[in-house]
């Protein structure tokens, strides 16, 4: 589920304006009005939830580890915010060794005037005395329904019903509960779209026009954490995003409001915002997603939350600053045939109401590195996947903690799954398919070893000695060379080890990626399918220079040998490619597909590696579906006549070489006044698709079709 955000402000800028923003109010929707450092110092310590309190117009924070609340004084006036000392409550701080009790949620009470503690790692709560911090009666025990086990995290009261609410991260379920006997009064499931990823901990119970609503911290797997939060109804419908928190540029956990709505505060590990965020009269589209398909059209769909039944008036879709489509109120879906190749497009979507507008915007990698799908992996850990040729399925590696045997799990190309193998061994990282053989290869954590699995069963069949490193990554088979590629990560090297039965485990050739001044290599490897020119592709994590990471290496990298050549950005996988180093593992090339294992948000990815574009005769340059010499004339006009343009310039690229020229006439002319096959010499044919029509198996050129 991914929802509109604004763009991200490095943590690096805030906290540099930590003095600054205590005293001055800046503009609403960029920096936080205020900020002010969490009172906590213990080495557990960590703020977890903030409640507002209506009495008296104060801020209390609970932090999780050191088993105190710190109070903050509020103002209109600057300093809008004043630390006001702290309380220590019943439950305690956390000690050695469980590093229990974990507090995870505080909530005002305005019946009572009092304060609610919740104990995540018990399920349990109390009340306590504002001014001394003592239990205002016993802790009671928060007894949620269901088979799994809860983990709570939040606290709201439900200023209608005098109840509370927690949020379950464990079961992506808000509870609601009779603050005084524990007992469940009902449950909200989060609204998660199947196979996706979302993070966030907080929940603060709202009251609109006599309705009940709550809102709740949210990120996607987009975004690898808390960006926004969104505002559910009773039934659990998304009804609208409620305010942007990446302005923090730290991982909120702990959300609440003023009584007027217009303020938020919010709270990280280590500090305290006051961020001032209206409540909009006029919810924006949410949910904006794009997808692409293997020719580069993008498909873009998103929810709708206007006055009539969801519709607005109108809608109209910009891609960039350039309308390219006006759309009915109630249109949930667009499909754009234009998309530009290999860029990052803005595409924003404007919903209108009489004379007010709001809007929403997703930003899109298209061409190559443009996202298709993405499914989360139903297994621990994510790490490595293989194709089969023979079933089109693809084979995904769980990568397990020691003694835990591992799972190979069998996904069809659209991401579906088809199957699951259980293996009797632990730890497996890479995996290949040996399509000589009908098997699996598999390199697993701490040796040097590579195992043969069954390609049907997943049991073992033997293993095989290297002389590699012990740290050992991602797997590809060459068919061509009869190798595994291996990618050694302790050596930063790549390894061919051979297959064949006669000479297995010894090294045909080892070389050393492209030295870049402190890479740090990921773990993907993958034989490249189609003729690309190259043989191998490399996933590369991000660059660490010593104080932050960048961006520059999140690639992956086609190579016939060194130095590097054709490049395709990650940057659709989300924040976490540049946020959490190595994020990203296995790859594996199908077509003009590239399957990618990001470990961070453990997702299986489906990008393009290039456009597709439409099948054709290669040498057909007129489109009259024959090959004659009309063709090269048609060429030879378009170059030095001003004749025509190729419809298809794939098709004229006679002889492969990724333009049109005039080398592309002669070929043309020598294959058919001296066809292959012709006694005393010939010229060859024109390279695939040839002589029937197909998709062009040398995408990565700047021609298309």
């Amino acid at each position: 589920m991914h929802f509109p955000s604004l763009p991200r402000i490095s943590s690096g800028l805030i906290m540099g304006l930590v003095a600054l923003l205590a005293s001055t109010s800046v503009r609403a929707g960029t920096l936080p009005d205020a900020v002010l450092p969490h009172c906590g110092s213990g080495p557990v310590s960590g703020a977890f939830d903030v409640a507002y309190d209506t009495s008296n117009d104060s801020l209390w924070v609970v932090d999780q580890g050191d088993g105190i609340v710190c109070h903050y004084t509020l103002s209109s006036f600057p300093p809008l915010m004043t630390s006001a000392g702290s309380l220590s409550h019943p439950f305690g701080a956390a000690t050695f060794p469980t590093f229990t009790p974990v507090c995870r949620g505080i909530a005002y009470n305005p019946m009572f005037d009092t304060l609610v503690i919740l104990n995540t790692s018990a399920s349990q709560i109390v009340q306590i005395d504002k001014i001394t911090g003592a239990a205002a009666g016993a802790a009671v025990t928060l007894a949620a329904s269901g088979a799994n086990p809860p983990t709570l995290h939040g606290l709201a009261w439900d200023t209608v019903n005098n109840t509370i609410w927690s949020r379950d991260v464990a079961n992506h379920v808000l509870r609601e509960f009779d603050p005084l006997s524990g007992t469940e009064v009902s449950t909200i499931p989060i609204p998660v779209p199947v196979g996706d990823v979302f993070f966030g901990d907080s929940v603060h119970f709202r009251t609109m026009r006599g309705d009940r609503f709550l809102e709740i911290g949210y990120g996607d797997i987009f975004d690898g954490g808390v960006t926004r939060t969104i505002r559910l109804d009773m039934a659990g419908n998304v009804v609208g995003v409620e305010a942007d928190l990446s302005a923090t540029g730290e991982t909120v956990r702990g959300t609440t409001r003023s009584p007027g709505g217009g303020v938020m505060y919010v709270c990280s590990a280590t500090n305290v915002f006051r961020l001032t965020r209206p409540v909009p009269t006029l919810l924006a589209p949410t949910n904006m997603q794009a997808r692409a398909d293997n020719n580069g059209n993008m498909t873009l769909t998103w929810e709708n939350h206007g006055p009539t039944a969801g519709a607005y008036d109108s809608l109209a879709l910009l891609r960039d600053t350039t309308v390219i489509a006006t759309l009915g109120g109630g249109d949930t879906t667009f499909f754009d045939s234009a998309v530009p190749d290999g860029v990052t497009v803005t595409y924003t979507l404007n919903a209108t109401v009489g004379a007010s507008t709001v809007s929403s915007n997703l930003a899109v990698r298209t061409g190559s590195g443009a996202l298709v799908d993405h499914r989360r992996f139903d297994g621990a850990s994510i790490y490595d996947v293989a194709y089969n040729p023979g079933t089109g399925n693809l084979y995904v590696s769980e990568l397990t903690a020691a003694g835990i045997q591992g799972r190979i799990f069998v996904y069809d190309t659209d991401l579906n799954l088809v199957s699951t193998l259980n293996t009797t061994i632990d730890q497996i990282r890479g995996i290949a398919y040996d399509s000589l053989r009908d098997r699996l290869i598999v390199s697993r954590v701490g040796t040097s070893n590579l195992t043969r699995l069954n390609a049907t069963t997943g049991a073992t069949i033997s293993a095989f000695t290297t002389s590699m490193s012990t740290n050992l990554g991602g797997i590809s088979y060459d068919p061509f060379s009869d190798t595994y590629l291996v990618q050694d990560i302790a050596a930063d090297q790549l390894y061919a080890i051979e297959a064949d039965p006669l000479v297995v485990g010894q090294t045909a050739w080892a070389s050393s990626p492209p030295i870049i001044t402190g890479i740090d290599y990921a773990a993907g490897v993958c034989y490249l399918s189609g003729d690309l020119g190259a043989t191998e592709g490399y996933a590369f994590a991000p660059v660490h220079d010593g104080s932050d990471f960048t961006v520059q290496s999140n690639q992956f990298f086609l190579q016939t040998s060194f130095p590097t050549g054709f490049q395709v950005p990650f940057e659709s996988l989300g924040a976490t490619v540049t946020s959490s180093p190595n994020s990203v593992r296995g790859i594996e090339d199908v077509g003009n597909v590239l399957y990618v294992c990001n470990g961070a948000v453990n997702t299986l990815f489906k990008m393009l590696l290039a456009p597709g574009g439409n099948n054709f005769i290669r040498g057909d340059a007129n489109q009259d579906t024959l090959v004659d010499t009309s063709d090269p004339i048609f060429v030879l006009d378009y170059l030095y006549s001003g004749g025509v343009a190729p419809i298809c310039a794939d098709a004229a690229d006679s002889n492969d070489d990724g333009k049109v020229d005039l080398s592309d006439a002669l070929y043309l002319i020598f294959h058919l006044f001296q066809p292959a096959g012709l006694p005393g010499g010939s010229f060859p044919d024109p390279p695939a698709p040839f002589p029937a029509a197909g998709p062009d198996p040398t995408f990565v050129d700047p021609l298309g079709c």
